[in-house]
């Protein structure tokens, strides 16, 4: 569910938090900006401890767990993404606005994600 973006900025370890190129704080996520959200009644932080362990009780391998985590760090820095049509552009394309870094972050959280797959 879409709980695990909230559980994941909330509760990753200093350690995970550079892994995968965590932001802060939820309100710097467009994808989580729009309002809390809880599940169970337990704070994000400890659905984080206990989403990682069942993942292991499930037999997925600390790679494979690196690499699902890093996917929603990359989905969560690609939710940060502004396009924009350039000027002058008779096309009408949009491109990725040049005033955003997340997509530098974003394209190394995918290529951090694959690499763990």
């Amino acid at each position: 569910s879409f709980h695990v973006f909230y559980q994941l900025v909330a509760g990753a370890s200093v350690d995970e938090r550079a892994q995968f190129k965590l932001l802060e704080r939820r309100d710097q996520y467009t994808f989580l900006s729009y309002g809390a959200a809880t599940a169970l009644g337990l704070p994000d932080a400890e659905h984080w401890a206990r989403t990682k362990a069942l993942s292991k009780q499930l037999g997925f391998s600390e790679a494979q767990r690196d690499a699902i985590f890093g996917l929603c760090s990359a989905l969560l820095a690609l939710g940060n993404l502004h396009f924009e049509r350039p000027p002058n552009d008779d096309n009408a394309r949009c491109v990725v606005s040049p005033r955003e870094p997340p997509a530098e972050g974003a394209a190394e959280a995918l290529a951090r994600a694959a690499e763990g797959a």
